[in-house]
């Protein structure tokens, strides 16, 4: 997969199951074309110092010429129906959302709602039922009609194969699913011809049924009924696992499976979309090649309705195709022989490109939005010595966040006092607090407030970092001597990603409390820390709250931040938010269970998508803005 920055929901668990269930399938699969009812195929080999693709790719003249753009990844995802990321990052060019966020906005650091599919929203007064009208005469690149029986399917589907939970949707309970009972019966009513088209009497009275969360009035009306006033829940529809796919290829291909054994089919023939691009090969494991959609909707509009909207861009590549080359220096030789006209680039590559000042090339930044991705560091309260508040305050004043910003992610880096993200407006530090200062002698009263004069009787303490991102060990490195100089010893734990994703993204604040870290510092996030989707909720609620699913591996919750984040669950008064969530900044700044370090602006922390300069002139970032994607648009690059 794309993603390197993880944001793992509530539903880790399930995701953890899919993936190994993927990666024992995965063995014994080659490249298979897709099906007759989507567009032809073609499969290719390669090997550990070549593109993947079949594409011609000797230089950028030549892909230029023929409209083809070529990018190496690291990663490689599938469709992956029942998990909080399907699908592929890059398939945001072949499926759509109802709603999204204006690209255009973004880069002027606003947040605003705009419609995909969805071209009508209707919010009642209570904030707890939003009405969407969707665009009529819309396709899949199969040929088959898009309608509001489609956007019913797929939201039970997902629920379905999410094992019926009632939070399935980035561990967000929003829905009362009591009256709900969608099972192999409800599938096999959907696995009927034109199910979705025409549906039965039968299908169709259980679509119509009000008494479900989310149901249809027409064929291309659909209602969304919360159970709270969730002031975001449109943010929440921008997240991967809202993006809309042909149920009708579901159903037809063998159903979507069970959640712990979902139809591997689908692993290299995902079913078909609405948007400017289509899929028309899928090596496994390797990349995907995408094609324009020959009979995309969104080809007629205007270029004023594309520029309120740059995700329903067609798109300016006739092809594009994406490998996935987990060597670092390949991608970074790739790029820059001309093979590749836009790279993943990371590290001491990314560093060797910089000094270069090189005009042929440029990176992919989050920008004036600044992105949601963010790094920090979290002190064990539960954990002696970091139970005591004078020594994190000691500690976060010992650490010059400067320096780690300037050596560890090469200046590509912004303070800020977390837990929020500055996208979120309002929402973010309302109490103007400044990110804590840099003052050994502050440093050295705390640790003196707090028994240990000079350091003295200090025990050696130690932080936990993930060793697949060098950023992580560099700025482990400063952190070590940055506290030396208070007379503070800290080791080094180096962990793998897997074992970090298991143990501190699998722990609930419950669990924590019982059995500490062993840790007294732990790195945030397998990199840094991005969340599922846009919305506020999401930082406070996991990291300060002890109703935290995963990561909360600084154990700790207060009533203040715990009011902050319910009202954000359950309150469209958004001057009730800000007064709660600056209460809750204020008890966060003076416990210190964190030391934000800086808002990430390259995607990969440390490094980006560096881009042929001659090739590509411009780009929108995915909306998500870092919230589980940060990349480039497909159809927007030009």
């Amino acid at each position: 997969m794309t993603k390197i920055l993880d944001a793992i929901s509530r539903t880790i668990v399930l995701a953890i199951l899919v993936i190994i269930i993927i990666a024992a399938i995965a063995g014994a699969y080659v490249a298979i074309s897709k099906p007759t009812s989507s567009t032809s195929t073609s499969t290719s080999s390669t090997s550990s110092t070549s593109t993947v693709s079949t594409v011609s790719t000797a230089s950028s003249s030549t892909s230029t010429s023929n409209k083809t753009l070529v990018i190496d990844d690291s990663e490689y995802d599938s469709f992956l129906l029942g998990t909080p990321f399907y699908p592929d990052d890059w398939q945001d060019s072949v499926y759509q959302y109802l709603v999204t966020f204006n690209a255009t906005a973004e880069r002027a650091g606003t947040l605003q709602i705009v419609p995909d599919l969805a071209i009508t929203t209707t919010v009642s007064p209570n904030g707890m039922n939003y009405t969407f009208g969707l665009r009529q005469g819309i396709n899949y690149t199969d040929g088959t009609p898009f309608n509001a029986y489609d956007v019913w399917a797929d939201f039970y589907i997902q629920y379905y194969m999410f094992a019926n939970a009632s939070n399935f949707m980035f561990g967000v309970t929003l829905f009362n699913f009591s009256a709900v009972n969608f099972g192999p019966a409800t599938l096999q009513l959907m696995n009927q011809t034109n199910s979705f088209t025409s549906p039965s009497s039968a299908l169709l009275s259980i679509m119509m049924n009000s008494n479900w969360p989310v149901y249809v009035k027409n064929q291309y009306t659909i209602v969304y009924q919360l159970s709270v006033p969730y002031s975001t829940f449109e943010n929440l529809l921008t997240g991967p696992i809202n993006l809309l796919f042909d149920p009708t290829f579901i159903m037809e291909h063998g159903g979507p499976g069970t959640p712990s054994a979902p139809n591997s089919y689908f692993y290299t023939n995902p079913p078909p979309g609405t948007g400017p691009y289509e899929i028309s090969s899928v090596v496994l494991n390797e990349g995907y090649t995408f094609v324009q959609n020959p009979n995309y909707w969104g080809d007629s509009l205007t270029p004023a309705q594309i520029a309120a909207n740059a995700a329903l861009d067609p798109g300016s590549f006739q092809t594009i195709v994406v490998n996935t080359i987990s060597d670092p220096t390949v991608r970074y030789l790739d790029l820059t022989s001309g093979r590749v006209q836009m790279s993943l680039i990371e590290g001491s590559d990314f560093q060797l490109l910089l000094a270069s000042n090189n005009s042929a090339y440029n990176w992919v930044t989050f920008g004036p939005s600044g992105g949601a991705t963010l790094s920090y560091f979290a002190m064990n309260t539960q954990s002696y010595p970091t139970n005591i508040t004078d020594v994190r305050l000691a500690i976060v004043h010992a650490v010059n966040i400067t320096q780690i910003i300037d050596q560890a992610v090469f200046g590509y880096g912004t303070p800020f006092f977390g837990p929020e993200a500055p996208i979120y407006g309002a929402l973010y530090n309302p109490t103007n607090y400044s990110p804590y200062s840099y003052n050994l002698t502050l440093a050295e009263n705390y640790l003196a407030q707090a028994g240990f004069p000079n350091g003295k009787g200090f025990p050696t303490i130690s932080i936990v970092v993930t060793g697949d991102y060098p950023w992580q060990e560099t700025t482990a490195e400063l952190i070590q001597a940055d506290l030396a100089q208070i007379n503070i010893q800290l080791n080094i734990n180096v962990v793998t990603r897997s074992y970090y994703t298991s143990y501190y993204y699998g722990t609930s604040y419950g669990q924590y409390l019982a059995s500490p870290p062993p840790a007294q510092l732990i790195m945030v996030g397998a990199g840094a820390y991005s969340p599922d989707f846009i919305g506020p909720a999401d930082f406070i609620g996991q990291f300060l709250t002890n109703v935290s699913s995963f990561a909360n591996a600084a154990v700790y919750s207060s009533n203040a931040t715990y009011a902050a984040y319910e009202s954000l669950l359950t309150s469209n008064n958004v001057t009730l938010q800000t007064q709660l969530m600056a209460a809750a900044e204020k008890q966060i700044y003076n416990d210190a269970p964190y030391d934000w370090l800086f808002l990430c602006n390259l995607y990969s922390v440390d490094g980006s998508y560096v881009y042929n300069t001659q090739v590509i002139h411009s780009y929108y970032i995915e909306p998500n803005l870092g919230g589980d994607e940060g990349l480039p648009l497909l159809n927007t690059i030009s």
